[in-house]
């Protein structure tokens, strides 16, 4: 307290008040960027009772990956507050199209009007097969489609809600909105492990 020589070397954190992790300077914005993203994934665990096998979380995981690596590196430039929002987005549209655009998109990431009928094709086939199917069903197109589109509108909501307005627990109202897809679908095939 008084600034002897025991308290010589006694250095609080960094100048920007970040944390020093494997030589990689970890602010709390990008910090939760990455809480937000596995908070995320967890919320949408659930939907494999939905679908027979596990291919839906193979096109979720690479759209929540490529959002929040987009965020953390503009995070990590300190770009302007609303850059990694916009940056999350394009991500997210980017990867969709690689993903589902079936070659109808320029070098096969930039979306066409053919593009955008291919993914309203998609949605269209989803919606039908969820009429005419029960649970669980079968890795259609249209329904992977839909859970990739779902888990990163998640994603999106969540770190707005969690990372740019720090308000933390409104991020729980669209986990809680993806966890009612398969407790709607089908009320007995959610487990008590995944509500956890």
């Amino acid at each position: 307290a008084g600034g002897g020589p025991r308290f010589a070397r006694l250095h609080l954190a960094g100048g920007d008040g970040g944390v020093r992790f494997w030589r990689v300077e970890v602010t709390q914005r990008r910090h939760l960027t990455l809480v937000a993203a596995g908070a995320t994934v967890l919320a949408s665990l659930p939907l494999a009772s939905v679908f027979e096998r596990w291919s839906w979380l193979v096109s979720s995981l690479l759209v929540v990956g490529t959002m929040t690596a987009t965020a953390v590196l503009l995070r990590s430039v300190r770009a302007p507050g609303w850059a990694p929002t916009v940056g999350m987005i394009a991500a997210y549209i980017v990867t969709l199209t690689w993903l589902f655009s079936d070659g109808k998109a320029l070098l096969g990431l930039v979306p066409t009007p053919a593009t955008i009928e291919r993914f309203n094709d998609l949605l269209v086939s989803a919606g039908v097969t969820i009429r005419e199917s029960g649970v669980p069903v079968a890795d259609e197109d249209g329904l992977l489609f839909l859970a990739a589109i779902g888990v990163g509108a998640v994603l999106l909501s969540v770190d707005l809600a969690a990372v740019v307005a720090r308000r933390p627990a409104i991020a729980g109202i669209p986990m809680i909105a993806i966890y009612l897809v398969p407790v709607g679908t089908h009320t007995s095939s959610v487990s008590f492990l995944a509500f956890v």
